[in-house]
């Protein structure tokens, strides 16, 4: 795997679990808001039915006590009403019916059902209600509970007449039940049923999305959990307080539990519509995340790509330099990460390789020459052995003066040839400056020009010329600390350049004079010069001190 593949995996691996989180995050987020929403909206439902039950139940009370208070005047007054006088007066009162209980608790007179079918003392219901005739109870209520003998729910409400003799009972049947569950099953599409049960799952009345009302079955619901989930539907129970809580004939007829009544409102809702926008929720992100995908593909190959790019910048050099020794190219990658400074790093590692490959050659190139004048040194040694025999041999043909000068230029080629071989030899020859080879001491100068002059003389005997020297100084401001050589050497060379310029007049003259504590020494000639401009400008102004 090459570092761009390296590169791109881990920058997309990154993205990808960046992203599958966010989108599972965000997943999690709206479907918990919607599925908050949607249990919400269902448990608000049970909190809006207790409040209208709640309500319903005062006005169904206040109607039968108003009712039974009613028929307690007509009795005091008039006498019990027969049974279809009793159907007339609950019917123009709104209520389902009327009786009348004598003190055994046997029905005398009954509205809505034949005096035949009302076998069952009242007092087998509920043994307190004799305390409306024997105690100081002026009233009894029921909560809606099933009727005799159909079991139809209906809410009682008991008084005893005005010489406690009789007990006046009136009787609504709750047919609104039908009525609050259309309304609420018509304005929403989600709930497949509606009804309320008592404790033990008798059926107060219920309604299904199809629209069959049903009312008085027992034991109809076996869970009455506050809420959970069936198959692709969720069931939630609200547990509504009725105003009656203590309900003898309640546990008479088998309708509480554990002594305490109440009413359970039980919503059976669809989970198709809620399933289906988590499915579009789910498919959303999965759309958003595979384009993000994407998009982090294309970001990271194109990162990949230009990171490896400015990498690839760095490595073409190296190889260009490596194919053609060529140490002045250098790397242009612009910004401030590691990948400038690996590169600003590597231009300086090739600018000190640069350095030191031209150290190195100068070294080459002074070890050449040393080598070179060492091989020269060595080779004149022979001649000039043979050349001082020579001399030897001949100084009596030969005037003394001349004799003199041979034997000195002699001594200082010599001496040359020593100085070269023993630098030559010395392991530090190479890291010696030139003036601290030779050996350094005071000089009386105007005896160095004229010995100079003198070899001059000898050397130009075939084509000579004219020298002139001049001394305007004292004699104890005429001596350096310098290199007797270096000396002879640097005049040699300056009388050379001179007597190869000159021209027909061929004239010579050297002027050695002070100023302001300096030696100054002037070599003139007639020969061919370059423009004072020009010298200026390619050697500039040259002032030796010692």
């Amino acid at each position: 795997m090459n570092f761009s593949t390296k590169i791109f995996s881990a920058i997309f691996l990154l993205s990808v679990i960046a992203c599958a989180g966010i989108s599972l995050e965000v997943f999690s987020f709206f479907k918990n808001e919607i599925e908050t929403e949607f249990f919400s909206k269902y448990k608000s439902y049970g909190e809006t039915i207790g409040s209208i039950f709640h309500q319903l139940e005062v006005a169904t009370d206040l109607i039968n006590k108003n009712a039974v208070l009613l028929l307690s005047k007509i009795e005091e007054t008039n006498g019990i009403p027969n049974d279809d006088a009793l159907g007339v007066l609950a019917k123009e009162l709104g209520i389902s019916g009327f009786y009348v209980i004598d003190k055994k608790g046997k029905f005398i007179r009954s509205s809505d059902l034949s005096i035949h079918l009302q076998k069952n003392s009242l007092f087998s219901y509920n043994n307190d209600y004799r305390l409306l005739l024997e105690g100081n109870s002026k009233i009894a209520k029921t909560p809606i509970i099933p009727s005799y003998p159909y079991d139809i729910p209906a809410k009682l409400t008991m008084i005893p007449n005005y010489n406690k003799t009789l007990i006046l009972e009136s009787s609504i049947h709750l047919e609104y039940i039908s009525k609050i569950l259309h309304q609420m099953i018509a304005n929403d599409k989600n709930i497949l049923s509606l009804g309320l049960y008592t404790p033990t799952g008798y059926e107060l009345g219920s309604l299904t999305s199809s629209g069959q009302f049903s009312q008085g079955r027992r034991n109809i619901i076996k869970n009455l959990s506050p809420s959970y989930c069936s198959e692709n539907k969720m069931i939630f129970n609200h547990k509504i307080p009725t105003m009656v809580e203590d309900c003898p004939e309640c546990i008479q007829k088998g309708v509480s539990k554990d002594g305490k009544y109440f009413y359970n409102f039980i919503i059976e809702v669809s989970l198709t519509n809620l399933l289906s926008k988590v499915q579009e929720i789910k498919y959303t992100m999965l759309t958003i995340f595979i384009f993000t995908m994407l998009m982090n593909f294309i970001v990271a190959n194109f990162l990949a790509r230009k990171m490896v790019a400015r990498l690839n910048r760095i490595n073409t050099i190296a190889n260009n330099i490596i194919q053609s020794n060529n140490l002045e190219l250098q790397v242009n990658i612009s910004g401030g990460d590691e990948i400038y400074k690996l590169a600003t790093t590597f231009n300086s590692m090739i600018k000190s390789l640069n350095r030191a490959q031209k150290e190195l050659i100068t070294i080459e190139r002074i070890k050449s020459k040393i080598d070179l004048a060492a091989q020269v040194a060595h080779d004149i040694r022979s001649p000039l052995a043979v050349m001082e025999i020579a001399l030897a041999s001949c100084a009596l043909n030969i005037p003394k003066e001349e004799g003199m000068l041979l034997k000195e230029s002699i001594h200082n080629v010599r001496d040359i040839a020593r100085k070269l071989l023993d630098k030559y030899k010395n392991p530090h020859a190479l890291a010696i400056p030139p003036r601290q080879s030779n050996e350094i001491k005071h000089l009386f100068l105007p005896t160095i020009i004229i010995s100079v002059v003198e070899q001059k003389k000898l050397e130009w005997w075939r084509n000579p010329c004219k020298i002139k020297v001049i001394v305007n100084q004292k004699n104890n401001q005429s001596y350096i600390k310098a290199s007797e050589i270096d000396i002879k050497r640097m005049l040699s060379n300056l009388l050379n350049n001179a007597y190869e310029a000159l021209n027909n007049k061929r004239n010579i003259s050297i002027k050695l004079s002070s100023f302001n504590k300096e030696l100054r020494l002037y070599i003139r000639d007639c020969g061919v010069v370059f423009p004072q401009t020009k010298l200026k400008r390619c050697f500039g102004a040259l002032v030796i001190k010692h």
